[in-house]
């Protein structure tokens, strides 16, 4: 599976992530139960900078759900 970053601090931020162990177990466990076993988790960065706008909800997104598992607080929600 790969990762597609458009900010590389979000990619950075989840590289440093994912060097914990504790929070790659979280990652890979979240991961594992949407889509299945995998080989590995790679990151990378976009190379055209452009975000696609969609609707992320916690049911819908694993990475959130992950996220949020961690700790992480949805402070601010921005309708398109």
């Amino acid at each position: 599976m790969t990762l597609v970053f458009t900010h590389r601090s979000h990619l950075e931020r989840m590289r440093e992530e994912l060097d914990d162990p504790q929070c790659a177990k979280s990652v890979n466990g979240i991961v594992r139960e949407e889509f299945g076993n995998l080989d590995s988790i790679e990151l990378e960065l976009s190379e055209s900078g452009t975000q696609e706008q969609t609707s992320v909800t916690p049911n819908n997104s694993p990475l959130l759900r992950v996220a949020l598992n961690m700790g992480a607080r949805i402070v601010e929600e921005h309708k398109p």
